[in-house]
């Protein structure tokens, strides 16, 4: 079984994208957060194997990507909508450490 961490300001969106990631039998979502501080805070008592983080466009996001693939090197899922792959911020983020953005 995949454990995740979802990390997004909205409750809404966070009971949502965790409604929809137990639909797979294959994966479990681990934990929630509103915000990358209090994920980081999470960090040191659960390891999710996977994150799934909504971030807007600015460089808190990128420090924070940064910071967990040099402390944890867990794979980092981005959702955002105003951050794509082929955008500067996207390439940005990949070259942090990023496995994925998802564009929303």
């Amino acid at each position: 079984m995949i454990e995740i961490l979802i990390i997004d300001e909205s409750a809404l969106i966070r009971e949502t994208l965790k409604n929809i990631i137990e639909t797979d039998s294959q994966l479990s979502v681990l934990s929630t957060s509103s915000s990358p501080s209090i994920a980081l805070k999470k960090l040191d008592f659960l390891r999710p194997q996977v994150i799934i983080i909504n971030i807007d466009n600015n460089d808190k996001g990128l420090d924070f990507i940064k910071e967990i693939k040099e402390k944890y090197n867990i794979p980092l899922i981005l959702i955002s909508n105003s951050i794509s792959k082929s955008s500067s911020l996207g390439n940005l983020a990949i070259q942090a450490g990023a496995f994925d953005i998802i564009s929303s």
